[in-house]
Protein backbone atom coordinates (compact mmCIF):
# COMPACT_ATOMS: atom_id res chain seq x y z
CA UNK A 1 0.00 0.00 0.00
CA UNK A 2 1.51 3.40 -0.97
CA UNK A 3 1.80 6.00 1.77
CA UNK A 4 0.37 9.06 0.05
CA UNK A 5 1.68 11.61 2.53
CA UNK A 6 5.25 10.83 1.35
CA UNK A 7 4.47 11.69 -2.31
CA UNK A 8 5.29 15.49 -2.21
CA UNK A 9 8.69 14.82 -0.64
CA UNK A 10 9.50 12.18 -3.26
CA UNK A 11 8.60 14.64 -6.05
CA UNK A 12 10.91 17.35 -4.71
CA UNK A 13 13.80 14.91 -4.49
CA UNK A 14 13.24 13.79 -8.06
CA UNK A 15 13.40 17.35 -9.36
CA UNK A 16 16.77 17.89 -7.71
CA UNK A 17 18.38 14.85 -9.42
CA UNK A 18 19.88 14.64 -12.92
CA UNK A 19 17.67 13.14 -15.62
CA UNK A 20 19.63 9.87 -15.78
CA UNK A 21 19.36 9.42 -12.02
CA UNK A 22 15.62 10.07 -12.21
CA UNK A 23 15.18 7.21 -14.68
CA UNK A 24 17.17 4.61 -12.70
CA UNK A 25 16.25 5.43 -9.10
CA UNK A 26 14.02 2.61 -7.65
CA UNK A 27 10.67 3.48 -6.18
CA UNK A 28 10.31 2.48 -2.49
CA UNK A 29 6.93 0.91 -1.67
CA UNK A 30 6.09 0.74 2.04
CA UNK A 31 3.63 -1.98 3.01
CA UNK A 32 1.68 -1.58 6.26
CA UNK A 33 0.05 -4.79 7.55
CA UNK A 34 -3.59 -4.74 8.43
CA UNK A 35 -4.13 -4.24 12.14
CA UNK A 36 -6.39 -6.92 13.65
CA UNK A 37 -7.81 -5.74 16.95
CA UNK A 38 -8.02 -8.62 19.46
CA UNK A 39 -11.36 -9.33 21.10
CA UNK A 40 -12.20 -11.36 24.19
CA UNK A 41 -13.06 -15.03 23.49
CA UNK A 42 -14.30 -17.93 25.55
CA UNK A 43 -12.27 -21.07 24.97
CA UNK A 44 -13.79 -24.53 25.23
CA UNK A 45 -11.85 -27.73 24.57
CA UNK A 46 -13.31 -30.47 22.36
CA UNK A 47 -11.73 -33.90 22.93
CA UNK A 48 -11.04 -36.11 19.94
CA UNK A 49 -11.24 -39.91 19.82
CA UNK A 50 -8.50 -41.54 21.93
CA UNK A 51 -6.55 -44.31 20.20
CA UNK A 52 -3.95 -46.88 21.26
CA UNK A 53 -1.56 -48.75 18.98
CA UNK A 54 -1.88 -52.03 20.91
CA UNK A 55 -5.63 -52.59 21.07
CA UNK A 56 -9.16 -51.26 21.31
CA UNK A 57 -10.99 -49.97 24.37
CA UNK A 58 -14.07 -47.96 25.31
CA UNK A 59 -14.51 -44.74 27.26
CA UNK A 60 -16.50 -45.02 30.47
CA UNK A 61 -16.25 -41.46 31.80
CA UNK A 62 -15.27 -38.18 30.13
CA UNK A 63 -14.36 -35.14 32.19
CA UNK A 64 -14.68 -31.85 30.28
CA UNK A 65 -11.79 -29.38 30.81
CA UNK A 66 -12.64 -26.07 32.43
CA UNK A 67 -13.33 -23.28 29.98
CA UNK A 68 -10.93 -20.34 29.83
CA UNK A 69 -10.79 -16.87 28.29
CA UNK A 70 -8.29 -15.21 25.96
CA UNK A 71 -7.72 -12.17 23.79
CA UNK A 72 -7.31 -12.99 20.10
CA UNK A 73 -8.22 -11.65 16.64
CA UNK A 74 -11.80 -12.45 15.66
CA UNK A 75 -10.69 -15.00 13.04
CA UNK A 76 -7.94 -16.60 15.13
CA UNK A 77 -7.53 -20.34 15.61
CA UNK A 78 -5.93 -22.00 18.62
CA UNK A 79 -3.15 -24.56 18.54
CA UNK A 80 -4.42 -28.11 19.25
CA UNK A 81 -3.25 -29.89 22.39
CA UNK A 82 -2.12 -33.49 21.92
CA UNK A 83 -1.52 -35.88 24.81
CA UNK A 84 0.36 -39.18 24.92
CA UNK A 85 -0.65 -41.64 27.63
CA UNK A 86 -1.13 -45.23 28.70
CA UNK A 87 -4.07 -47.04 30.28
CA UNK A 88 -3.64 -48.96 33.52
CA UNK A 89 -5.36 -52.28 34.21
CA UNK A 90 -8.05 -50.44 36.21
CA UNK A 91 -8.88 -48.20 33.24
CA UNK A 92 -7.12 -45.05 34.47
CA UNK A 93 -4.99 -42.97 32.09
CA UNK A 94 -1.36 -42.93 33.27
CA UNK A 95 1.96 -41.49 32.15
CA UNK A 96 0.15 -38.50 30.62
CA UNK A 97 2.46 -36.22 28.65
CA UNK A 98 1.88 -33.22 26.43
CA UNK A 99 3.23 -33.76 22.92
CA UNK A 100 5.10 -30.62 21.97
CA UNK A 101 4.42 -29.59 18.35
CA UNK A 102 7.37 -29.60 15.97
CA UNK A 103 6.57 -26.06 14.91
CA UNK A 104 3.60 -23.77 15.62
CA UNK A 105 1.25 -23.25 12.71
CA UNK A 106 1.08 -19.77 11.22
CA UNK A 107 -1.84 -17.82 12.67
CA UNK A 108 -2.41 -20.19 15.60
CA UNK A 109 -2.62 -18.65 19.07
CA UNK A 110 -1.72 -20.39 22.32
CA UNK A 111 -4.58 -20.32 24.83
CA UNK A 112 -4.61 -20.96 28.60
CA UNK A 113 -5.20 -24.69 29.10
CA UNK A 114 -4.26 -25.46 32.70
CA UNK A 115 -7.09 -27.97 33.15
CA UNK A 116 -6.68 -30.12 30.03
CA UNK A 117 -4.21 -32.60 31.55
CA UNK A 118 -5.79 -32.66 35.07
CA UNK A 119 -9.29 -33.22 33.65
CA UNK A 120 -8.01 -36.00 31.40
CA UNK A 121 -6.39 -37.66 34.43
CA UNK A 122 -9.94 -38.06 35.79
CA UNK A 123 -11.18 -39.95 32.70
CA UNK A 124 -12.02 -43.63 32.98
CA UNK A 125 -11.72 -46.33 30.33
CA UNK A 126 -13.10 -49.85 30.13
CA UNK A 127 -10.24 -52.17 29.32
CA UNK A 128 -9.45 -55.78 30.13
CA UNK A 129 -5.71 -55.14 29.90
CA UNK A 130 -3.21 -52.26 30.13
CA UNK A 131 -2.45 -50.24 27.01
CA UNK A 132 0.53 -48.16 25.91
CA UNK A 133 1.30 -45.77 23.07
CA UNK A 134 -2.08 -44.01 23.27
CA UNK A 135 -2.92 -40.55 22.00
CA UNK A 136 -5.73 -38.03 22.20
CA UNK A 137 -6.10 -34.55 20.78
CA UNK A 138 -8.03 -31.62 22.24
CA UNK A 139 -9.18 -28.90 19.86
CA UNK A 140 -9.60 -25.47 21.49
CA UNK A 141 -12.65 -23.68 20.11
CA UNK A 142 -12.67 -19.88 20.36
CA UNK A 143 -16.07 -18.22 20.74
CA UNK A 144 -16.31 -14.39 20.90
CA UNK A 145 -18.01 -13.14 24.05
CA UNK A 146 -20.82 -11.55 22.06
CA UNK A 147 -21.56 -14.81 20.21
CA UNK A 148 -21.33 -17.23 23.17
CA UNK A 149 -24.48 -19.34 23.75
CA UNK A 150 -26.15 -19.27 27.19
CA UNK A 151 -25.02 -22.78 28.14
CA UNK A 152 -21.35 -21.95 27.52
CA UNK A 153 -21.69 -18.67 29.40
CA UNK A 154 -23.30 -20.37 32.38
CA UNK A 155 -20.58 -23.00 32.63
CA UNK A 156 -17.71 -20.53 32.20
CA UNK A 157 -19.06 -18.28 34.97
CA UNK A 158 -19.04 -21.25 37.38
CA UNK A 159 -15.75 -22.99 36.56
CA UNK A 160 -12.65 -21.84 38.47
CA UNK A 161 -11.10 -18.94 36.59
CA UNK A 162 -9.64 -15.48 37.11
CA UNK A 163 -12.52 -13.01 37.00
CA UNK A 164 -12.19 -10.36 34.29
CA UNK A 165 -13.96 -6.99 33.89
CA UNK A 166 -15.38 -8.23 30.57
CA UNK A 167 -17.13 -11.10 32.36
CA UNK A 168 -19.78 -8.61 33.44
CA UNK A 169 -21.05 -8.59 29.85
CA UNK A 170 -21.51 -12.36 29.98
CA UNK A 171 -23.28 -12.10 33.33
CA UNK A 172 -25.73 -9.55 31.91
CA UNK A 173 -26.35 -11.64 28.77
CA UNK A 174 -27.11 -14.70 30.88
CA UNK A 175 -29.82 -12.82 32.78
CA UNK A 176 -31.38 -11.17 29.73
CA UNK A 177 -32.75 -7.69 29.14
CA UNK A 178 -36.15 -8.45 30.68
CA UNK A 179 -34.69 -9.59 34.02
CA UNK A 180 -34.98 -7.12 36.90
CA UNK A 181 -32.78 -9.05 39.32
CA UNK A 182 -29.52 -7.22 38.52
CA UNK A 183 -31.13 -3.81 39.00
CA UNK A 184 -33.11 -4.71 42.13
CA UNK A 185 -30.50 -6.97 43.70
CA UNK A 186 -31.15 -10.45 45.10
CA UNK A 187 -29.92 -10.09 48.67
CA UNK A 188 -29.83 -13.54 50.33
CA UNK A 189 -31.00 -13.71 53.94
CA UNK A 190 -30.74 -17.51 54.17
CA UNK A 191 -28.78 -19.49 51.57
CA UNK A 192 -29.60 -23.21 51.38
CA UNK A 193 -27.31 -25.77 49.72
CA UNK A 194 -27.74 -29.22 48.22
CA UNK A 195 -26.72 -32.20 50.39
CA UNK A 196 -23.33 -32.51 48.65
CA UNK A 197 -22.17 -35.43 50.79
CA UNK A 198 -25.13 -37.50 49.58
CA UNK A 199 -24.55 -36.77 45.89
CA UNK A 200 -22.18 -38.77 43.71
CA UNK A 201 -19.39 -37.38 41.57
CA UNK A 202 -16.48 -39.38 40.21
CA UNK A 203 -13.10 -38.84 41.96
CA UNK A 204 -11.38 -35.85 40.40
CA UNK A 205 -14.63 -34.94 38.62
CA UNK A 206 -16.61 -31.70 38.64
CA UNK A 207 -20.18 -30.83 37.68
CA UNK A 208 -22.52 -27.87 38.01
CA UNK A 209 -26.15 -26.76 37.83
CA UNK A 210 -27.18 -23.13 37.24
CA UNK A 211 -30.70 -22.19 38.33
CA UNK A 212 -32.97 -19.32 37.29
CA UNK A 213 -35.74 -18.05 39.56
CA UNK A 214 -37.89 -15.09 40.57
CA UNK A 215 -38.46 -13.57 44.03
CA UNK A 216 -41.79 -12.37 45.39
CA UNK A 217 -42.43 -9.40 47.70
CA UNK A 218 -41.84 -11.53 50.79
CA UNK A 219 -38.42 -12.78 49.62
CA UNK A 220 -39.56 -16.29 48.63
CA UNK A 221 -38.20 -17.79 45.38
CA UNK A 222 -40.61 -19.18 42.78
CA UNK A 223 -40.45 -20.55 39.21
CA UNK A 224 -37.13 -22.24 40.02
CA UNK A 225 -35.63 -24.01 36.99
CA UNK A 226 -32.22 -25.35 35.94
CA UNK A 227 -31.14 -23.46 32.81
CA UNK A 228 -27.70 -25.07 32.28
CA UNK A 229 -26.05 -28.12 33.80
CA UNK A 230 -23.79 -31.11 33.23
CA UNK A 231 -24.67 -32.63 36.60
CA UNK A 232 -26.70 -35.73 37.37
CA UNK A 233 -30.53 -35.51 37.64
CA UNK A 234 -30.12 -35.89 41.41
CA UNK A 235 -27.79 -32.88 41.59
CA UNK A 236 -30.13 -30.80 39.43
CA UNK A 237 -33.13 -31.65 41.59
CA UNK A 238 -31.14 -30.87 44.74
CA UNK A 239 -30.12 -27.50 43.26
CA UNK A 240 -33.73 -26.54 42.55
CA UNK A 241 -34.73 -27.57 46.06
CA UNK A 242 -31.87 -25.58 47.61
CA UNK A 243 -32.92 -22.38 45.82
CA UNK A 244 -36.56 -22.94 46.80
CA UNK A 245 -35.49 -23.22 50.46
CA UNK A 246 -33.39 -20.05 50.31
CA UNK A 247 -34.78 -16.69 51.47
CA UNK A 248 -34.03 -13.21 50.15
CA UNK A 249 -34.68 -9.60 51.04
CA UNK A 250 -38.39 -8.76 50.53
CA UNK A 251 -38.02 -7.19 47.09
CA UNK A 252 -39.70 -8.59 43.98
CA UNK A 253 -37.29 -9.53 41.22
CA UNK A 254 -37.27 -11.66 38.09
CA UNK A 255 -34.57 -13.48 36.13
CA UNK A 256 -32.25 -14.19 39.06
CA UNK A 257 -29.61 -16.93 38.74
CA UNK A 258 -27.51 -18.98 41.11
CA UNK A 259 -25.07 -21.84 40.42
CA UNK A 260 -24.07 -24.85 42.50
CA UNK A 261 -21.13 -27.11 41.71
CA UNK A 262 -20.08 -30.52 42.96
CA UNK A 263 -16.47 -31.65 43.28
CA UNK A 264 -15.67 -35.36 43.49
CA UNK A 265 -13.65 -37.10 46.16
CA UNK A 266 -9.85 -37.28 46.12
CA UNK A 267 -8.46 -39.21 43.17
CA UNK A 268 -5.57 -41.07 44.74
CA UNK A 269 -2.26 -41.53 42.97
CA UNK A 270 -1.53 -44.75 41.07
CA UNK A 271 0.46 -47.36 43.06
CA UNK A 272 4.15 -46.65 43.51
CA UNK A 273 6.79 -49.13 42.35
CA UNK A 274 9.49 -50.58 44.59
CA UNK A 275 12.64 -48.50 44.82
CA UNK A 276 14.84 -51.59 44.53
CA UNK A 277 13.79 -52.04 40.89
CA UNK A 278 15.48 -48.74 39.98
CA UNK A 279 18.66 -48.87 42.06
CA UNK A 280 21.85 -48.63 39.97
CA UNK A 281 24.91 -50.76 40.88
CA UNK A 282 27.17 -47.69 40.87
CA UNK A 283 24.94 -45.75 43.28
CA UNK A 284 26.53 -44.55 46.53
CA UNK A 285 23.89 -43.10 48.83
CA UNK A 286 25.12 -43.94 52.32
CA UNK A 287 22.98 -42.54 55.09
CA UNK A 288 19.77 -42.58 53.06
CA UNK A 289 17.86 -39.52 51.90
CA UNK A 290 16.92 -37.80 55.14
CA UNK A 291 15.97 -34.22 54.30
CA UNK A 292 16.79 -31.31 56.59
CA UNK A 293 14.71 -28.91 54.48
CA UNK A 294 12.18 -29.55 51.71
CA UNK A 295 11.42 -26.04 50.48
CA UNK A 296 8.03 -25.00 49.15
CA UNK A 297 5.79 -28.01 48.61
CA UNK A 298 3.17 -27.24 45.95
CA UNK A 299 1.07 -29.24 43.51
CA UNK A 300 1.55 -28.93 39.76
CA UNK A 301 -0.89 -26.42 38.33
CA UNK A 302 -4.50 -27.56 38.12
CA UNK A 303 -4.26 -30.90 39.94
CA UNK A 304 -4.94 -29.69 43.48
CA UNK A 305 -8.04 -27.88 42.21
CA UNK A 306 -9.44 -31.26 41.13
CA UNK A 307 -8.05 -33.10 44.18
CA UNK A 308 -5.86 -35.40 42.06
CA UNK A 309 -2.85 -36.84 43.90
CA UNK A 310 0.40 -38.05 42.33
CA UNK A 311 4.04 -38.93 42.88
CA UNK A 312 7.44 -38.70 41.23
CA UNK A 313 10.43 -41.02 41.61
CA UNK A 314 13.57 -38.89 41.58
CA UNK A 315 17.27 -39.74 41.12
CA UNK A 316 19.93 -37.24 42.24
CA UNK A 317 23.38 -36.72 43.70
CA UNK A 318 24.15 -34.78 46.89
CA UNK A 319 27.22 -32.63 47.51
CA UNK A 320 29.05 -32.72 50.88
CA UNK A 321 27.26 -29.46 51.70
CA UNK A 322 23.89 -31.28 51.37
CA UNK A 323 22.87 -29.70 48.03
CA UNK A 324 21.06 -31.99 45.51
CA UNK A 325 22.59 -31.99 42.01
CA UNK A 326 22.08 -33.90 38.74
CA UNK A 327 18.35 -34.16 39.47
CA UNK A 328 16.31 -36.30 37.10
CA UNK A 329 12.81 -37.79 36.99
CA UNK A 330 12.85 -41.58 36.79
CA UNK A 331 9.07 -41.91 36.63
CA UNK A 332 6.00 -39.88 37.59
CA UNK A 333 2.28 -40.61 37.79
CA UNK A 334 -0.39 -39.97 36.72
CA UNK A 335 1.23 -37.24 34.61
CA UNK A 336 4.64 -35.84 33.73
CA UNK A 337 3.61 -32.59 35.43
CA UNK A 338 4.23 -34.21 38.83
CA UNK A 339 7.82 -34.98 37.85
CA UNK A 340 8.36 -31.45 36.55
CA UNK A 341 7.11 -30.02 39.84
CA UNK A 342 9.16 -32.52 41.86
CA UNK A 343 12.34 -31.28 40.16
CA UNK A 344 11.62 -27.80 41.52
CA UNK A 345 10.98 -29.17 45.00
CA UNK A 346 14.14 -31.31 45.17
CA UNK A 347 16.22 -28.44 43.78
CA UNK A 348 15.17 -26.33 46.79
CA UNK A 349 15.62 -29.15 49.32
CA UNK A 350 18.71 -29.64 51.49
CA UNK A 351 20.24 -32.51 53.43
CA UNK A 352 22.54 -32.26 56.42
CA UNK A 353 26.23 -31.72 55.51
CA UNK A 354 28.35 -34.88 55.35
CA UNK A 355 31.98 -35.75 54.73
CA UNK A 356 31.49 -37.29 51.28
CA UNK A 357 29.16 -36.71 48.39
CA UNK A 358 26.33 -39.09 47.50
CA UNK A 359 25.65 -40.46 44.04
CA UNK A 360 22.58 -42.03 42.45
CA UNK A 361 20.18 -41.52 45.36
CA UNK A 362 16.50 -42.42 44.85
CA UNK A 363 13.50 -40.93 46.60
CA UNK A 364 9.78 -40.37 46.06
CA UNK A 365 8.10 -36.99 46.17
CA UNK A 366 4.44 -37.57 47.01
CA UNK A 367 1.68 -35.07 46.28
CA UNK A 368 -1.23 -35.67 48.64
CA UNK A 369 -4.20 -33.47 49.47
CA UNK A 370 -4.19 -31.42 52.69
CA UNK A 371 -7.11 -33.43 54.06
CA UNK A 372 -4.79 -36.45 53.88
CA UNK A 373 -2.68 -34.63 56.54
CA UNK A 374 0.24 -33.84 54.19
CA UNK A 375 1.01 -32.19 50.91
CA UNK A 376 3.83 -33.01 48.51
CA UNK A 377 5.80 -34.98 51.08
CA UNK A 378 9.03 -36.84 50.44
CA UNK A 379 8.62 -40.55 51.00
CA UNK A 380 9.88 -41.85 54.31
CA UNK A 381 11.02 -45.20 52.91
Amino acid sequence: MLIRRFAPVATLLALALPAQAQETRPVAVISVPEVRTPVRHLVTFQPGVPTCEDGDFATANIEQPFETSTLAPSDAQARPIELRFGIAANGRPVDIRVVEPEAPRAGHVVVPADDVVPSFAAWQFTSAQPHTSCRIRFEPVLVPYDAAPPGLIARYLVVPHRALPEDRRLFQRLHGEEATCLAVGAEPRTRAYPPFSELNESPGGWSYATTRFSIDDSGHPYDVTVIASDASPEMQAASRDAVARSRFAPRAATGCTYPYYLLGEVLQAPPRPELAAFEAPEARCEGGTEWAHLGQLTFPRGFQRRKIEGWALMRFDVTPEGVPTNIEVVRSEPAAAFGEQAVRIVRQARQAPQEESKRGCLDFVRFVMPDSHAQALADED
